[in-house]
């Protein structure tokens, strides 16, 4: 299955377009969007694009790992980041300014993909993928120190893990059967290890997780005829199937979240004309048509929507990549979070954890290293999490297909966790890591 084409990656061509303000062009209310949920914030670390898939393909590594080139830059945060000449792999982020803040390397792995990050207590879950392609993916965890790290399934035949997360001590996950048209089969597993447990009967065709709460799973897939999106609601502990939402001509859907009550994404619609929107639904929903809150104008903008990420706070829905900017979770006009400045590397919004926003600077080739800051949703000064991140690993589609500006990132208990991978030599290595949020 090919990710559908949207207008996000036409957009790419007019990033250098436009000034820097702040519009969003209206959306009307909707009385069944949590306008302010409680304040919790997102649903189990509030993952941007929560339950991304691993995939079997990726670079072809073998042997040793690289190692990380380079030590941290020295001298005390500068606090913004913004404006300066990019870097060599010295430590000190591109974008500039000196930075002393590093991040701490858990598990490290030269002849697997990792990806499928997801927090379970004092355990990480993922995906780990032979790169040689001779066994297939296993759900592994390790704890949140980077001690222990201990494969908790293993597919049997041809069957293939696709996508998982986890919710509580619960490692939910999306299993292709070996049927000689494959789906899709739900099972539950304990983070700890045991034994897997099929939910329900219901199959699914490319599936993928929206995120969990305590009595639900939301999942989400394409359709052909129509074409369009569903999205689905499923009992923890039967397997039971409900329609939350339709939406028709539509793309793939980018960024699906829950966040309190309500589920966001960002989607293009299909055919003249071609418009980016934001949409969100009551995750009670029965079938409903997801409300627009916002249309994207890359011209005006302060973020570009269909390529920079969206992320849920309790009050706000964050949207990012040279500059930042907010609006209200029922939509209307944004407001300017960061200027946009197209001579950064960019701000990519890739997780928020109560109002604080998380963004990603990549770095700017391959012997470079970016940062992961922290900003309010209301704006104010940028603060380093870690400035010696390299390449982030995206989330997968069907286990297989990078999804474009969706990260391995998440935020669970006092740490914020990633994946990153490092492609500085021959052997490119994926390495989980984490620092204090």
């Amino acid at each position: 299955m090919q990710i559908r084409t949207s207008s996000s990656f036409v957009a790419l061509a007019t990033l250098l377009l436009g000034a820097c303000t702040s519009s969003g062009s209206g959306g009307s209310s909707d009385a069944g969007l949590d306008a302010n949920p409680d304040a919790t914030g997102p649903s189990t670390g509030g993952s941007t694009g929560a339950g991304g898939s691993g995939g079997r393909g990726g670079s072809a590594a073998t042997g040793g790992s690289a190692g990380r080139a380079g030590s941290t830059g020295t001298g005390g945060s500068t606090g913004t980041l913004d404006g300066g000449s990019p870097s060599s792999d010295s430590g000190t982020p591109d974008g500039g300014g000196s930075c002393s803040v590093s991040g701490t390397d858990l598990t490290t792995d030269a002849t697997h993909q990792l990806s499928g990050l997801s927090f379970g207590g004092d355990r990480l879950a993922f995906l780990s993928s032979d790169l040689t392609l001779t066994d297939a993916p296993t759900i592994d965890t390790v704890h949140t120190n980077g001690t222990g790290r201990t494969t908790i399934y293993t597919p049997t035949g041809e069957r293939r893990v696709n996508a998982l997360i986890t919710h509580g001590t619960t490692v939910y996950f999306l299993e292709l059967n070996d049927d000689p048209s494959p789906m899709q089969e739900l099972f539950s597993l304990p983070v700890a290890g045991g034994t897997a447990t099929r939910l329900g009967a219901a199959t699914f065709n490319a599936a993928r997780f929206v995120g969990a709460d305590d009595t639900s799973l939301y999942l989400v897939w394409d359709t052909d005829q129509p074409v369009g999106a569903v999205f689905a609601r499923i009992v923890e502990t039967t397997g039971a199937k409900a329609t939350a939402a339709t939406l028709e001509n539509v793309a793939t859907p980018f960024y699906p979240q829950l966040s309190g009550d309500s589920i966001y994404f960002v989607d293009s619609t299909i055919g003249d004309p071609i418009t980016t929107n934001t949409y969100g639904f009551p995750k009670a929903g029965a079938d409903v048509t997801p409300t627009l809150l916002w249309t994207s104008n890359d011209t005006t903008d302060t973020c570009y929507l269909g390529i920079g990420g969206l992320t849920a706070t309790p009050t706000k829905l964050v949207c990012g990549l040279f500059g930042v900017e907010s609006h209200a979770r029922t939509g209307g006009t944004g407001a300017v979070v960061v200027p946009k400045d197209l001579t950064m590397r960019a701000n990519e919004v890739v997780a928020s954890d109560a109002e604080n926003v998380y963004l990603n600077t990549p770095p700017m080739d391959s012997t470079s290293v970016g940062t992961l800051q922290r900003v309010a949703s209301t704006g104010g000064a940028i603060t380093p999490i870690a400035c010696d991140v390299r390449e982030l690993e995206n989330h997968m589609a069907d286990g297989v297909f990078p999804i474009q500006n969706e990260f391995e990132v998440i935020v669970g208990g006092d740490q914020l966790y990633w994946i990153e991978k490092n492609v500085s030599t021959a052997d490119t290595t994926w390495t989980i890591r984490s620092a204090a949020k």
